[in-house]
């Protein structure tokens, strides 16, 4: 995305005001994430370990690649939380960048979660395949929109920043049909294999999904705007300081 310069975010700054660029905003997703992760994922993976419901020895090496990773980003949120909770520039940067992973594992999680009480009630293999086929169409969605907001941001769609900017509704045209045809075949597909509790939280996973996927985008332009334009910071410097700095780059180029 080298083709942006900061007068693509120019209306954008008002935005992160009120959302990444609020330090505490951004320490608070952290914490409720970690929050979140011990709900959601510390049933299933303590039943794992402790009540022989799945068995450990059970999981393949895919599964137990998956347990590592969800414990290592675990502690990384922890440590998170423990050493970036002043307010300065490269906390600011370190928490922004988080927040895109930890955006991603929002996703992931609910859909671990459904797959752990799928193998202990020995239907995983049942309804395996769909759930990969939901999870992949989510993906590609999440892509899709991804896509769509670099491309109005290039035509302008944060440049102007002394005019309201209004969130696009072709987002919601395209993520409710989609919604609505995942609810229904999970409906019609998982009836015959899993459980009414299942089926209820897949359709929380898959609501989940396209909330959190939509967001994610959004934490993606405010990353970048933090991580390379320092007038996004926290403690911007001086405006000439950074003025300067472009007008030398320039003058190196050419």
């Amino acid at each position: 995305m080298n083709f942006f310069s900061e007068k693509n975010f120019a209306g954008l700054k008002r935005i992160i005001g009120g959302r990444s660029n609020d330090f505490d905003d951004m320490y608070m997703f952290h914490l409720g994430t970690l929050i979140y992760t011990i709900f959601v994922l510390g049933l299933p993976y303590y039943a794992v370990f402790n009540w022989n419901a799945v068995g450990w020895s059970n999981f393949s090496s895919f599964w137990k690649g998956v347990a590592f990773s969800e414990g290592g980003l675990f502690v990384c949120q922890i440590l998170l939380l423990l050493f970036c909770h002043k307010k300065n520039n490269i906390n600011q940067k370190i928490l922004s960048f988080s927040k895109v992973i930890y955006g991603y594992k929002i996703i992931i999680d609910p859909f671990v979660f459904i797959s752990i009480s799928a193998m202990d009630r020995g239907v995983f293999e049942n309804i395996e395949a769909f759930l990969l086929t939901l999870f992949l169409l989510g993906i590609l969605l999440h892509f899709v929109l991804l896509y769509r907001l670099i491309f109005y941001i290039k035509k302008g769609m944060y440049s102007l920043s002394d005019k309201e900017i209004k969130k696009e509704k072709g987002s919601l045209v395209l993520i409710i049909p989609i919604f609505l045809a995942m609810v229904v075949c999970s409906i019609l597909l998982l009836t015959r294999y899993a459980d009414f509790d299942i089926i209820f939280f897949l359709i929380a996973a898959i609501a989940l999904f396209f909330y959190t996927g939509n967001a994610v985008c959004d934490y993606i332009m405010d990353a970048y705007c933090i991580l390379r334009f320092p007038s996004f910071a926290i403690n911007p410097p001086p405006k000439q300081q950074y003025v300067k700095k472009k007008k030398r780059r320039k003058k190196k180029r050419r």
